[in-house]
């Protein structure tokens, strides 16, 4: 249903703003815009603790269940027994995952940062379907992997030339690759810059009085 009644909605607004390249080709509006939704820059400069001791040969976290693909990440940990994988996030704790395969739970954004800062790989673990692409830039997870310059394994729909740090899971050389990654931290707008950028790049429209309003009521 949301699908389907933006278009004719984004028809009544003056600009449309969206994080994501992809998300923007949807629209047929003469006024789209890419903001970049940004990271909380202060908070990423302070070192924190390793939580990983002793250390696996990799250590990979996952910072968000939404939209999981828990049984690819079974699979991902049976193919490499020597990794760790973190999933931080509410979750069912279903029997049988491999041991290497870690749930903590849901943990707040210092620890979630924590693992990210100290991690090797980062794991985009959404469910490989149509429109998942988007995620590439709008994801808040990924977004932060990105800032601290890890490798992102995730599904292939998500891997694009323009993100060349996102590698596809299902690729035994990409896996490989992740276990003698470069970290390249990445350079991204503060999130406290969003709100400038749509007041400066909007075009808002007078708003009446109330007492016109009630007039023409």
């Amino acid at each position: 249903w949301m699908v389907r009644t933006e278009p004719r909605l984004a028809r009544l607004c003056d600009r449309l703003s969206t994080a994501s390249p992809r998300l923007a080709e949807r629209f047929a509006h003469p006024n789209v815009t890419i903001d970049p939704m940004g990271l909380p820059a202060a908070d990423l400069t302070r070192a924190r603790p390793d939580p990983f001791t002793p250390r696996a040969r990799v250590e990979a976290v996952c910072a968000g269940t939404t939209q999981i693909d828990l049984s690819a990440l079974c699979r991902l940990a049976m193919a490499r027994p020597r990794w760790r994988l973190h999933v931080l996030g509410r979750l069912p704790r279903p029997a049988g995952l491999p041991a290497n395969l870690i749930l903590h739970g849901e943990q707040s954004f210092e620890v979630t940062l924590a693992h990210i800062q100290h991690a090797d790989v980062g794991l985009a673990a959404y469910r490989d379907r149509p429109g998942v692409a988007y995620q590439a830039d709008n994801s808040n997870r990924m977004l932060l992997y990105r800032h601290t310059g890890l490798p992102v394994l995730g599904p292939a729909s998500l891997c694009h030339p323009s993100r060349p740090t996102i590698l596809d899971w299902s690729d035994p050389a990409a896996l490989r690759r992740c276990e003698t990654w470069e970290k390249r931290p990445e350079s991204l707008p503060d999130w406290s810059d969003l709100a400038p950028r749509h007041s400066e790049r909007a075009k808002p429209k007078p708003r009446p009085s109330v007492s016109a309003v009630a007039a023409r009521q």
